[in-house]
């Protein structure tokens, strides 16, 4: 991947980072039911276990709130073969 490419890559993944952390956060607030939740996050935790490395979380890492860092790491642990 160029380094274009890896920029453009980072932005994007930290757009699709900050949707779930928002829907992962309202959920813990309880301004979104668990079963809206479950959907939101079988879509992001598929993408994390298929399409995130270790080295993408620490690109984004000092963005997102501890908590919702640690889930996404059990996300990428879970998915990891």
């Amino acid at each position: 991947m160029s380094e274009d490419e890896a920029a453009v890559f980072q932005m994007y993944l930290t757009q699709v980072l900050n949707v779930w952390e928002q829907a992962y956060s309202r959920s813990v607030d309880g301004s979104m039911s668990a079963e809206e939740y479950s959907g939101w996050e079988g879509t992001f935790s598929e993408y994390v276990q298929q399409g995130m490395t270790e080295e993408d979380l620490e690109y984004v890492r000092a963005w997102f709130d501890p908590e919702f860092i640690t889930l996404i790491e059990a996300k990428l642990k879970s998915g990891q073969h």
